[in-house]
């Protein structure tokens, strides 16, 4: 069976797209990293990555599996935060955007709101006043 840790590192290979750094992200080492993809592939019976000396993309299949693992890890968060505000915890995701001259101000006051709720992600990004 593909576990959650499967789908977490698939997921991170399709935002990386280098094995490396999605290995580094998931805390594991290359090797390590590129074994349990192998794993999944072997489970599934399919290759889901095209390989060469680097990471190529993935097959169709692995086009399919990414779609599905991204569907059901934003489930899984979901879930977890569901729970976490049934505790009286604040959670979700934020961007701000900001123009440049107010990023230090905003990242001020982003590390305090963290503070307080760590269940929080927070993005800044600084733009125009017309692109934002």
């Amino acid at each position: 069976m593909i576990s959650l840790r499967d789908l977490e590192f698939l997921s991170a290979l399709a935002r990386h797209r280098h094995f490396a750094r999605a290995a580094e992200e998931c805390g594991v080492s290359q090797p390590a990293f590129s074994m349990r993809i192998r794993k999944m592939e072997e489970r599934l019976g399919t290759s889901v990555v095209t390989r060469g000396n680097r990471f190529r993309g993935f097959t169709p299949e692995g086009e399919a599996l990414v779609r599905h693992a991204r569907k059901i890890m934003e489930n899984v968060q979901l879930l977890e935060a569901e729970f976490r505000s049934a505790r009286g915890d604040i959670t979700g995701r934020l961007s701000l955007g900001v123009v440049p001259t107010a990023v230090a101000f905003a990242a001020q006051t982003a590390r305090r709101l963290y503070d307080r709720h760590p269940g929080i992600t927070l993005r800044i990004l600084a733009a125009t006043s017309l692109e934002i």
